[in-house]
């Protein structure tokens, strides 16, 4: 994704070398004196209508929404994983072992890389399975 806070900052200093760093002045600016921020801008708009695009035309059954970005699985065992932790919050990997034909060590390999992408947590007494990660279905 194009959008960074260091990006913004450093754009926006390329702005104020044209028009001075006091917003008062900037606020009177021309086109031409703010265009590293227009074209940042612009930049911006069109990746984040290009990725909308893609997650309107992708397929709605492999199709996940986390944090602002489009999630694309390459199993369809991780998708019918995440989709036993939203059915049944409290599942066990051994549960989730037998349920996907899968040994419980693939289980928490996959388990742990979603944790680590953050996909999913595990919270609450006793524990229980939080899902981050959206289906485009629901």
């Amino acid at each position: 994704m194009l959008y960074s806070l260091n990006a913004k900052i450093r754009i926006q200093g390329e702005a104020d070398k044209n028009t001075g760093v006091v917003p008062s002045v900037g606020a009177y600016a021309s086109l031409e004196m703010i265009e590293p921020f227009v074209q940042y801008m612009e930049k911006l708009l069109v990746e984040q209508m290009n990725g909308d695009m893609a997650f309107l035309q992708s397929n709605p059954l492999e199709t996940w929404w986390y944090n602002g970005e489009l999630v694309k699985f390459r199993s369809d065992k991780s998708i019918s994983m995440l989709q036993l932790m939203i059915d049944n919050p409290r599942i066990t990997i051994a549960e989730l072992s037998e349920k996907l034909s899968i040994n419980s060590s693939a289980v928490q390999k996959q388990v742990a890389a979603m944790t680590k992408k953050g996909y999913i947590s595990k919270e609450g007494t006793p524990k229980k399975w939080l899902v981050h990660i959206f289906s485009i279905l629901k």
